[in-house]
């Protein structure tokens, strides 16, 4: 067995190469963001996944986010988590008013896209949302039987 990391490309082997991605992607989780004092653009949701012989079980952090304003799909061999946080006040003057030190929530697209192992059900993914947490789980395919017959061999 293999264990995976995720990595926003899809899955990957933990080691070096995990940390390297993980260092950059957190760098660059910001970039083109729309405006600075808002936290606005594109983030990607922070996930863990865990396996078992039947499924695969992603726990995506979706927080102040309502079910409703959740996107769950899957196109080919990937998953796609989408989730739009509107920000409170959308007036510059009202923000003003308001006096903010520092904000630090952030606001607008989530989005992760995860390729799914070769082993997935993509046909078979189900999902719950509770406490500003996405469970998905993506039931695994019967391993193909390694029987082996004889086969005739005819004149």
């Amino acid at each position: 067995m293999n264990i995976v990391s995720v990595h926003p490309c899809g899955w990957r082997p933990l080691g070096l190469r995990r940390d390297i991605d993980w260092l950059f992607n957190d760098a660059l989780r910001y970039f083109g963001r729309q405006s600075e004092r808002k936290n606005e653009g594109v983030m990607a949701p922070r996930i863990d996944i865990s396996e078992t012989e039947k499924e695969y079980l992603i726990n995506a952090e979706l927080p102040g986010i309502e079910e409703k304003d959740i996107e769950l799909e899957v196109h080919g061999d990937v998953l796609s988590i989408k989730a739009q946080r509107e920000h409170e006040s959308r007036d510059e003057n009202e923000d003003e008013k308001r006096g903010y030190l520092k904000t630090e929530r952030h606001y607008g697209m989530f989005q992760r896209k995860l390729q799914l192992p070769e082993d997935a059900d993509a046909e078979n993914v189900t999902a719950s949302y509770k406490n500003g947490v996405l469970h998905v789980s993506v039931a695994r395919k019967a391993p193909p039987k390694n029987e082996s017959r004889k086969i005739a061999i005819s004149a």
